[in-house]
Formats: structure tokens, C-alpha cells, sequence
């Protein structure tokens, strides 16, 4: 099985709340954003999760983020108060104008439905309809990241290879693939830590930021693999490991 299709089975077995709202942060921190707000529970946000802002050759742009959980279908677009066609209206108007911090005010503001799965074919011209309706505002934009889009994002920033040195992805494929014979499977994983840790003797320490990477980075791999020992029914690797 490729590293894609791991991220993307890992990905589907997530909630949203506590495993997809706080993947998200760790997420954008490694691609290079500052994450001004984190997903919070029982607070009203406008329709928006998370807010952080990034750098960019034309200067600074916003990114609103809606968390969902799962395949978007026509009952979760359309639900009322909190799904994602009032969410989105919300967001591009509330949010923006009176949430929105002031310097932000001139920057590029895209709006991110994040979800684990996939638009429905039967929502489709519906969300391609209020993403020509977000573009009629000023400096506005909206676009779906789901499993396909999160998991290269994923491989990319967080769990790639100036992170995880040597054959460290393989060892994490293969720790998942022994799941059923728990000491391989350990041995393995910790092959994989000491991928990211490791360094060569005449090499210096890496900075504080990229060190920081790799913790992020292992422990996006040990949640990935932590998830498929729950889908097995073996959670004994996990918890080895994660001790």
C-alpha cells in the first residue's frame, strides 16, 4: 500500500472533533502558517474553525477554515444553523467584516472547507455555485481540502523526507503492515522514531524549528499508526510505542 493511500485510510477514520480540529494547527504551522485561532468548543465563531495568516509573494493572505467530518451530502451543505453553505455565507460576511483581525483587512482571504472524505456528486454544482458567489467578494475565495488534498499536504509538510531521514517511511508502512505480530511491529516503529531523531555523527544539531518539525512529525505518525492498531483491534503496539 502507498504512503498516500495509509495517510487517506488514517484520515477517514478520523473525527472531527479532537483528532481532525487538531491535526489541522499542526498542520499549518508546517506549512508555514501562524495560527492566530484554534478550533474551540461551545463558542459561537461565525462559521469559521480556525483563522491563521501566511506570508506570500503579494503580501499577507488570511485562511478561514469550516471543519467538517466525512463526505459532504446535500443534508450536511444545506443543514441549518452549522452546515456548510450557512457556515460559508457566515464566514464571508460576519466573520470577515467584524471578526477578522484589522490588519488582515487588505489581505487575501480564502475560505477552506476541510473535511476528511469527499464532496458527493450530488452537492457538487452546489458548492461550485457558492464558490462563484465567495468570488464576488472583494479579495475572497473559497476552496475543499478533503482526504485527497490533506493527505499530500500531510506527506508533504509533515512526514516528508527532510523529516524522517533514511528509510524511516518504510519502516512505518511496515510497522502497520505487522500490526498483528506487536514486537515486529514496535521494532519497527521504533526504527521510524530513530529515523527522525537520529543524526550523523559530523552533523550538527538541527535548529530549534526543525526539531520541533520532527516531533510534530512523529507524532503524526505515531497517531497515524495508532489508528490502524484501533481499526485491528490491537491497541498493545500503540501503546508501547507511545510510552
Amino acid at each position: 500500500m502507498s504512503f498516500r493511500a495509509i495517510l487517506q485510510q488514517y484520515l477517514a477514520d478520523m473525527r472531527e472533533r479532537d483528532e481532525l480540529d487538531l491535526l489541522l494547527p499542526e498542520l499549518l504551522v508546517a506549512m508555514g502558517h501562524t495560527v492566530l485561532s484554534r478550533p474551540q468548543r461551545g463558542t459561537r465563531q461565525a462559521g469559521v474553525d480556525c483563522l491563521s495568516q501566511i506570508q506570500t509573494a503579494d503580501g499577507q493572505a488570511a485562511y478561514l477554515f469550516i471543519v467538517k467530518q466525512g463526505d459532504v451530502d446535500r443534508k450536511e451543505f444545506f443543514a441549518s444553523p452549522n452546515g456548510i453553505e450557512p457556515s460559508v455565507r457566515e464566514a464571508k460576511t460576519d466573520y470577515i467584516r467584524t471578526r477578522l483581525p484589522k490588519h488582515l483587512d487588505q489581505a487575501r482571504k480564502h475560505i477552506i472547507l476541510v473535511s476528511n472524505g469527499r464532496i458527493r456528486e450530488e452537492v457538487i454544482q452546489n458548492f461550485a455555485s457558492l464558490t462563484k458567489a465567495v468570488s464576488e467578494q472583494p479579495l475572497c475565495d473559497l476552496d475543499f481540502w478533503g482526504d485527497d488534498k490533506l493527505a499530500e499536504r500531510i506527506e508533504e509538510h509533515l512526514l516528508n523526507d527532510a523529516l524522517i531521514l533514511g528509510d524511516g517511511r518504510s519502516h512505518l508502512r511496515k510497522a502497520i503492515a505487522t500490526i498483528d505480530g506487536p514486537a515486529i511491529a514496535i521494532g519497527h516503529m521504533a526504527k521510524f522514531f530513530g529515523g527522525i531523531v537520529r543524526t550523523q555523527p559530523d552533523e550538527p544539531a538541527p535548529a530549534v524549528k526543525t526539531f520541533l518539525k520532527r516531533c510534530s512529525a512523529a507524532m503524526v505518525g505515531w497517531v497515524v499508526f495508532t489508528s490502524w492498531c484501533r481499526s485491528e483491534d490491537n491497541l498493545k503496539p500503540a501503546v508501547v510505542t507511545g510510552e
